[in-house]
């Protein structure tokens, strides 16, 4: 994916330079961004925004453009967003708009326009959704902006409210933009990892910026921390994690996820102390994958899928099915999505990086970062954060 990090002064692709990937922009008060992207009648196209809500979004539009300065006009052809969500002339739902809440809102037109949809979640779960029926959208005379609505007479309804992490257009199933925020000095832009070049402020004023964004060697759990995925794992799931385990408790789950014993499961633990053997339940039942005190405490590899567990130097091939409903904890084991009695599963270890794949295609791709003093881990391919479920706080490893 070519994430491009504050290890030095980076360039991003045609002479484009930036000092520093940040956690966001946002605008104080007519600062906006123009995608340059036009909506194209027939095309379907989904619009995906990782946004943190901040203060009063009553009125603004987060994203938009149309074709008439009027809402109950004949020349809406854009996404813009006031409290409700407007495609063509219709409002056809309300989203959330939570203060101190962070969302992500995936907006496709599909059905060669015909269509619209939806979906706003928040921690992973989805708090607001809706599809309808809409007059077939035309082609727009103006390009989609972020923090305003664009029309022909000039930019309005400018958003204050929101910090935007991410945002995403996917036109015809090919993504035409891919932004993150970056800063050049103390300026902040958006950075497109398709193009390679960097959209500025289009409007007035300067963007408030987040802190840098910088990737990690590790972070390390004391053994009240854990992440929350998000991710429910399949029959086709193939999990593959690099590690440094500390023995801690007498099941150290580095991660898991299951319905209850020996149902629904998707997990690998391990036994030091008690008989060195790592362990893997895939499905409906645990089995050794082999014991080995070097694996504990050396940096190894772990991988789970259907046919084979891998815990450093053991393995173990089977042929297995799964069906799950609970997304998989690192860190610790989730049971009927909570933490499994009383702690017992916790893991002390520094993870290095964690990824999944489904049928072979890597659909998460997780490396550990830092915000200020505070870890996470970022999905490379969703561009989403994941923080800490628990209690305190990771310890962070050196700058990479």
């Amino acid at each position: 994916m070519g994430l491009l990090l504050n290890r030095r002064r980076e360039m991003g692709g045609s002479g484009v330079h930036y000092d520093a990937w940040i956690e966001y922009i946002q605008n104080p008060s007519q600062a906006y961004i123009d995608t340059g992207f036009y909506y194209q009648t027939g095309h379907n196209v989904s619009y995906i925004l990782d946004y943190t809500v901040v203060g009063s979004v009553s009125g603004q539009s987060y994203f938009g453009s149309r074709n008439s300065a009027s809402s109950s006009g004949n020349g809406w052809s854009g996404i813009p967003y006031v409290g409700n969500v407007y495609v063509g002339t219709t409002s056809f739902g309300t989203f959330n708009a939570a203060t101190n809440t962070r969302y992500t809102l995936d907006v496709s037109i599909s059905n060669s326009g015909a269509t619209c949809s939806f979906i706003q979640k928040s921690g992973g779960s989805t708090v607001a959704s809706n599809s309808a029926s809409i007059t077939t959208l035309a082609t727009m005379n103006n390009s989609i902006v972020l923090f305003a609505d664009q029309y022909n007479s000039g930019v309005s309804q400018y958003c204050t409210g929101i910090r935007v992490h991410s945002f995403k257009i996917i036109d015809n199933g090919t993504t035409v933009r891919d932004y993150i925020p970056v800063r050049v000095g103390q300026v902040g832009y958006l950075y497109d990892k398709v193009s390679k070049k960097l959209f500025g402020n289009a409007g007035s004023g300067s963007f408030t910026i987040g802190s840098d964004v910088k990737e990690i060697a590790y972070i390390q759990s004391s053994g009240t921390q854990w992440i929350n995925t998000q991710y429910i794992p399949t029959t086709n799931t193939k999990a593959e994690m690099s590690c440094n385990i500390t023995p801690y408790t007498q099941y150290d789950t580095p991660f898991g996820s299951r319905t209850g014993a020996n149902s629904g499961s998707f997990l690998i633990f391990a036994r030091y102390g008690s008989n060195n053997n790592a362990y893997y339940d895939f499905g409906n039942g645990e089995a050794a994958i082999g014991a080995d005190a070097s694996n504990y405490g050396n940096d190894i590899t772990i991988s789970l899928s259907n046919t084979q567990a891998i815990f450093g130097n053991k393995s173990v091939s089977y042929s297995k099915t799964l069906s799950s409903s609970y997304p998989i904890y690192l860190f610790n084991l989730n049971q009927s999505n909570a933490v499994y009695s009383g702690n017992i599963c916790a893991c002390v270890m520094k993870l290095y990086s964690f990824k999944l794949y489904e049928s072979n295609t890597l659909v998460r791709d997780f490396i550990p970062v830092k915000i200020g003093t505070t870890g996470y881990l970022y999905d490379k391919i969703t561009g989403n954060f994941y923080g800490n479920s628990g209690s305190g706080s990771f310890t962070l490893g050196p700058d990479v």
